[in-house]
């Protein structure tokens, strides 16, 4: 039952995040412009480093979060220049190609489903 209520309370955090992020006020993704798409992937990118700079500094680390800390700093590392790029397509006007767009919903994914260290 413990682990029930601990999933759950997980989940609502994932739902509310995003929620907030994306903005639930009934903007869809496909509805949002490229440069609103480029701006929730920057914060998002933001946000996790942010974590990810929090969590590589706290005392105590065991060999699974420093195992996770790595490949959450290799994903960081891999998807700056993917939002970079998809941004700079929205500032100057240009359309972003579909593989674009799929590269950067599949980050916005993996960012609300990569979560801080919550030890």
């Amino acid at each position: 039952m413990k682990r029930f209520i601990s999933l759950s309370a997980i989940l609502m955090l994932i739902a509310f995040t995003g929620c907030y992020v994306v903005g639930c006020m009934g903007q869809n993704y496909a509805d949002m412009t490229s440069k609103d798409r480029a701006s929730v992937a920057m914060k998002l990118y933001v946000g996790a480093a942010m974590d990810y700079e929090r969590d590589v500094k706290r005392p105590g680390l065991t060999d699974g979060h420093i195992d996770y800390l790595k490949d959450k700093k290799k994903f960081l590392d891999e998807s700056y220049p993917i939002i970079k790029l998809y941004r700079t397509y929205a500032e100057t006007g240009m359309m972003p190609t579909l593989g674009m767009e799929q590269n950067l919903l599949r980050l916005i994914d993996e960012f609300v489903l990569y979560p801080a260290l919550g030890y």
